[in-house]
């Protein structure tokens, strides 16, 4: 089994950190973390977006909902730099908190929309193909991969159920070989072939990737996740959409701010 999981740059509870309220200590943590973000994304890894989407959604719960959220989506409780950030959001005049979330959102947004513009030219080279329109919803979704090998795929698990870094982790469980599946007729094959898991339904909580083999395969399976993971955060109300990063980075465009959150799953 091999594991997707990549290491945070920055800790999800980054603005309980510090000794007090600083907006100049701040600035320079997520300026450092934005460095080695787009460092990685010059390197060709989108290993990181997510974790960048987490962040600028967590801060928009300390606005709605005066609650942050640790690694784990748990929320942080009996903190005093958080207790006096949530104060001073609650205040009719401009204050320390208001401005330490203006400057530090519009440098994680200012990221996303980095990555966005390179994520959504690859996501046009795959195709997701699903038979539940509420497959973000479920607690684990199986991504069926074709690999170079003729009649090869991989199958790739995220748990969204899980106690790892952000509420999730992604792994390699299974190598299938399926002669002449049909990625928009996948059901019946992957009823015969399907790995020994329990929980693997191609009706309830499977998506096959089709298409995109000349990705790099480190990316593709990122990709997959992610688009799963935001429709969580932005159709939670609605079906799956497959075009979910296109949708987001249109509200940056012409917005510069996306006024959503993340919730307790």
């Amino acid at each position: 089994m091999k594991h997707f999981n990549p290491k945070l740059v920055l800790d999800p509870a980054w603005i309980c950190k510090a000794h007090k309220l600083d907006l100049e200590y701040y600035n320079y943590l997520l300026l450092g973390a934005q460095q080695t973000y787009l460092k990685n994304l010059e390197d060709g890894s989108f290993a990181n977006f997510y974790e960048i989407v987490f962040h600028y959604f967590n801060l928009n719960t300390v606005i709605a909902d005066r609650k942050l959220y640790d690694s784990g989506l748990n929320a942080v409780e009996d903190n005093a730099n958080l207790a006096s950030l949530i104060s001073q959001l609650s205040q009719k005049d401009d204050s320390l908190g208001k401005e330490i979330v203006k400057v530090t959102s519009a440098i994680l947004l200012e990221t996303m929309h980095a990555y966005l513009v390179k994520q959504i030219s690859e996501l046009e080279k795959i195709h997701f193909y699903f038979n539940n329109t509420w497959i973000h919803e479920e607690s684990r979704v199986y991504f069926v991969f074709k690999t170079f090998e003729m009649d090869e795929y991989e199958v790739i698990k995220l748990n969204l159920k899980s106690s790892r870094n952000l509420g999730h982790s992604v792994s390699r469980v299974a190598i299938l070989t399926i002669p002449d599946l049909r990625e928009n007729r996948f059901r019946d094959h992957l009823l015969v072939h399907k790995p020994l898991f329990k929980d693997f339904n191609p009706d309830k909580n499977v998506l096959v990737i089709g298409n995109g083999v000349q990705l790099d395969p480190t990316n593709r399976i990122m990709l997959a996740k992610d688009v799963v993971l935001l429709n969580r955060i932005m159709n939670h109300r609605h079906g799956f959409d497959a075009n979910v990063m296109l949708d987001l980075h249109r509200q940056i465009e012409k917005q510069k701010a996306v006024p959503l959150k993340l919730r307790a799953q």
